[in-house]
């Protein structure tokens, strides 16, 4: 995950200058608590305790859900049915 948010963020920053101090914020929290994983094994219960992980040091709820939008939207096409999953469960709850 490391490597794939490295590469995310070097595009993002090329696209959108202006939102790079934030992206690197939230890229730097998705590397730090999930970038020994591989992208495969990131799964909803993976996001789920990245939330409550984040939660625990005090973030701000909108700070993680922007950063798990992070996290989703560098995971690609995995990210989208991930996404999907994490809506299904939430309604379900």
């Amino acid at each position: 995950m490391s490597d794939i948010a490295d590469d995310f963020y070097d595009e993002y920053k090329l696209r959108l200058p202006q939102s790079a101090v934030f992206a690197q914020y939230a890229v730097g929290h998705i590397k730090r608590l999930l970038g020994d994983k591989m992208l495969v094994d990131v799964n909803e219960a993976c996001v789920i305790k990245y939330q409550n992980d984040r939660l625990g040091e005090k973030a701000f709820p909108k700070s993680i859900n922007e950063e798990v939008g992070f996290l989703l939207r560098l995971m690609g096409d995995l990210g989208d049915l991930l996404r999907l999953r994490l809506k299904k469960r939430a309604r379900s709850s």
